[in-house]
């Protein structure tokens, strides 16, 4: 669901497109997967062990699945397929996620039907901490069998598969209460506000 008019001035920060795959996972491309550029390439999800014990969203990591995660972590359950869930530790510290806003955005979005992602996104981020929601899965992860070679424009938009997103992160102008900064959403990221999930 675009959307259809943005408050100014805003500052583009990152667009990140991310479909689903069965048998390959989610795939990632830089920009808007609907009109890429030549010059980017569609990736596999991949992650990038922090020294906290957390995992870091990238499609440029070292890793195939989550450094590591807790029991009581639901979150892993809600946007990964078991393909993506690391090694259990019971480190109360370890097993956080980090990494591409919109790349964790787009998991969280493809976590759920759409039209539950109004009512359901401004409630899963409240008092400054992500909350898993306990919604069914919107990205049933056993059903397309694309693979980026073969996945077109029609595919990535239309209403059959519904197991693609592009998602755009732009900066809140600073004079509104709580604006940010290309740098405060860097800091987001890299968790210097805490992680998107512990």
């Amino acid at each position: 669901m675009p959307v259809q008019s943005l408050p100014q001035p805003l500052n583009h920060f990152q667009t990140f497109s991310v479909f689903y795959s069965r048998g390959g996972g989610f795939w990632v491309l830089r920009g808007d997967g609907t009109v890429p550029d030549p010059s980017e390439a569609w990736m596999p999800l991949r992650f990038e062990p922090v020294a906290d014990g957390s995992s870091y969203l990238t499609p440029a990591g070292v890793g195939d699945t989550l450094q590591c995660q807790r029991p009581d972590q639901y979150w892993p359950h809600k946007l990964l397929p078991n393909i993506y869930h690391g090694p259990c530790t019971q480190n109360p510290n370890h097993g956080g996620l980090r990494g591409e806003l919109s790349i964790f955005l787009a998991l969280v979005a493809m976590s759920m039907d759409p039209t539950n992602l109004p009512q359901w996104l401004p409630w899963m981020y409240q008092g400054s901490r992500w909350h898993a929601h306990a919604l069914d899965h919107g990205c049933m992860f056993d059903t397309l069998q694309s693979s980026p070679c073969n996945l077109s424009v029609a595919d990535l938009t239309s209403g059959q598969h519904k197991l693609g997103v592009v998602v755009s992160v732009y900066t809140c102008p600073t004079t509104w209460a709580g604006g940010s900064t290309s740098q405060d959403l860097t800091n987001l990221e890299n968790g210097v506000y805490g992680k998107y999930f512990n």
